[in-house]
């Protein structure tokens, strides 16, 4: 047994400091960002009433401040930004919040200062804060929790523009804006007050943000649990609905608040509380365990299955059990605060048996769960205890079954191949049993091809026609990759996926594959890479859709960057591009016409042709670059997950969000 957390002493205490900044007024020719001011002054007595800030660690920095050096300059907020990287600890909490007008495109994106003016250049302005240089700044602060807030975009800026479009989150905002992934148990959060490509709106009553109003509100005991805890989360919750509520009722508008968590993702923050809530009785306790769904017991009483956090513990010492049907129970004792949630990561061990397999089938190969173990028969003298999928392959025929090996115990395996390796399943689909993957028949006939206005390298928009093919149902996984690596000898590349990707994530897609990598896996299990045109139509049937499930992009029907909620509840960001992967077949809701699963998201996959266009399209992709289909995980956005969307990658690259599925000629 491996306990990561066993009695300890209680965490240090967290101190809380605040950067508040509200630009109204900034210089000349620029229109007023209406209830910045306001907006700062709510949020400062929010947090000191709330938040557990203390009024001497809030700066709150505005345009009108009879304080120069609170008068927000670019030069006062570098020099304020610097002042809290001396001074905030790695223990410590900090909170940002800017209001004021925040513009960008394609060059770049900056905030507005008391003196930002329009450049001499159409486009250029003078004395605004780079958005570049803010993350650094952010970024050098070394806090244990970080909650940066964020409402710039309204009006157009320049006076006089009334023709112009309102000031909408510029998609490259949104991407600049990623800080570093934190280190640890660090958690980086950022909340603003819309989502990319909309505005944000003013509350006509209160003269202040609708975004800064709903967090005050969340603060003040909205956004409060039953024992008056606002926790991260729950207030992201309680902003995004009380924002789109009142966006609409007031404006007619959509509002749509955006909450991104990176770093310690499973720590649910306590940011602040109730007034009168009696919080020094009762902390948090997270409890994970390898493997998960062990059943946790607190003081002898039985509380859920791992991964588990336990809400309103009485603060002090605990008893904490854990066990597992084939594994040996652990117990801990842990040390319950209200500062800090207290973390149990317990690594189960294993109980052990024997176990040995043979077959009538001379020269089979023998797998266990996705572990080649060679020739049959084997026979392994210490067998986890515990239920085991078997697959035994000879030249043709497959037998597929479960072995449970009992503690102790040895169990004799016996088995006769007897399943075709390709064999038929309902509704016109097929089963390699070589690798287990399940394929989706795509009949003959032709499809609606490209695109008529995305990138040049998509276009024309056509007919093609595809002859009958099968195409995997899903993304080929981290195991069948390994049973791969396994079964051809490739010992240094099976273990350094048994190190990094194997515990936990058997069932994801593998990624940093090369496609002469992708070849050799597709050779193996007696299939191939789909060609460009076969993905496609598998991706998006036959009447020209944009994305696998219509034409209208929903961020949570895959694992894209945008992704906000997956079965009801917000997701957490575990990378600063994304989620990481997901389980293959995560988002049933984003299935194709034929019933394809991640063809939009999740990793990229490669096909099986070269980058060609049009010798009238001019491109920088080089020629001997593979196609690459369907976007991923990682800063992928409506754009790059469209069904038509290509992309030329070097086949002999590897990347963290890329891998592939497998598809077969009518056999």
């Amino acid at each position: 047994m491996l306990l990561a957390a066993s009695h300890a002493a209680a965490p240090p205490r967290e101190e809380r400091w605040a950067l508040l900044v509200g630009v109204e007024r900034c210089g000349e020719g620029v229109r007023p960002f209406a209830g910045a001011r306001r907006d700062v002054a709510l949020l400062r007595a929010a947090l000191r009433d709330h938040c557990g800030v203390p009024e001497d660690h809030i700066l709150a920095m505005t345009d009108d401040s009879p304080t120069a050096r609170l008068v927000p300059s670019a030069a006062n907020i570098d020099r304020a930004l610097r002042f809290f990287q001396g001074k905030v600890k790695k223990t410590d909490a900090f909170f940002f919040f800017f209001a004021g007008h925040i513009v960008g495109d394609d060059r770049g994106c900056v905030l507005f200062t008391t003196k930002s003016r329009p450049g001499a250049k159409e486009g250029t302005w003078r004395e605004a804060v780079p958005v570049s240089k803010l993350v650094d700044s952010l970024e050098r602060i070394t806090a244990a929790r970080k909650l940066v807030l964020a409402d710039g975009w309204r009006e157009p800026p320049l006076e006089g523009d009334g023709g112009e479009a309102d000031n909408v989150m510029a998609s490259t905002f949104a991407s600049s804006f990623h800080m570093k992934a934190p280190e640890g148990q660090a958690l980086d959060v950022t909340l603003f007050a819309c989502d990319i490509g909309g505005r944000s709106c003013i509350d006509k009553e209160e003269q202040c943000g609708l975004f800064a109003r709903a967090l005050v509100k969340g603060l003040e005991g909205g956004g409060a649990d039953e024992s008056g805890r606002i926790r991260l989360l729950a207030l992201g919750e309680y902003v995004r609905t009380a924002v789109l509520k009142d966006a609409q009722a007031q404006w007619s508008e959509t509002q749509t608040p955006y909450l991104e968590v990176r770093g310690g993702n499973e720590a649910p923050w306590v940011v602040g509380h109730r007034v009168g809530a009696e919080l020094e009785k009762f902390g948090d306790l997270i409890v994970t365990s390898t493997p998960s769904g062990a059943v946790v017991a607190l003081d002898g009483r039985p509380r859920g299955e791992t991964p588990l956090t336990i809400a309103l513990v009485p603060a002090g010492r605990h008893r904490l059990t854990v066990e597992r049907e084939f594994f040996l129970p652990a117990s801990v004792e842990v040390d319950v605060t209200f500062e800090t949630p207290q973390r149990a990561d317990v690594a189960l061990e294993a109980r052990r048996g024997g176990l040995s397999i043979s077959s009538s089938a001379p020269g089979s190969t023998v797998f266990l769960d996705w572990r080649f173990l060679g020739s049959a028969p084997v026979t392994l003298p210490d067998a986890a205890a515990g239920s085991h999928a078997v697959k035994v392959l000879s030249a043709d025929k497959a037998w597929v079954g479960e072995v449970v090996v009992a503690p102790g115990e040895s169990k004799r395996l016996e088995v006769a191949p007897d399943r075709p390796i390709l064999e038929s399943l309902p509704g016109g689909k097929l089963l390699n049993h070589r690798d287990g993957t399940t394929l989706v028949r795509i009949p003959k006939g032709a499809f609606i091809a490209g695109s008529a206005t995305g990138r040049p390298e998509e276009r024309p928009l056509r007919r093609v026609e595809v002859d009958d093919f099968f195409i995997g149902l899903c993304e080929i996984t981290n195991g069948q990759y390994a049973s791969f690596l396994g079964a051809t000898g490739r010992a240094r590349q099976l273990r350094e996926m048994e190190r990094t990707v194997l515990p936990g994530k058997v069932d994801h897609p593998v990624v940093n594959v090369s496609w002469p990598e992708a070849e050799s896996y597709c050779r193996w299990a007696g299939m191939r890479l789909p060609t460009e045109p076969e993905w496609e139509k598998a991706a998006r049937g036959t009447d020209g859709r944009a994305y696998p499930w219509g034409d209208t992009w929903d961020r949570d029907r895959c694992n894209n960057w945008q992704l906000h909620s997956h079965g009801g509840k917000p997701v957490e960001s575990a990378s600063f591009g994304g989620i990481g992967t997901t389980p293959v077949g995560t988002f049933p809701a984003g299935a194709s016409a034929w019933g394809c699963l991640d063809m939009a998201g999740n990793v990229w996959e490669w096909t099986a042709d070269l980058f060609r266009v049009p010798a009238d399209i001019e491109t920088e992709t080089p020629a001997s670059h593979r196609v690459v289909k369907g976007g991923s995980w990682y800063l992928s956005t409506a754009e790059e997950t469209r069904c038509a969307a290509r992309y030329g990658f070097d086949p002999g690259n590897r990347y963290l969000n890329l891998g592939f599925r497998t598809a077969i000629s009518r056999p």
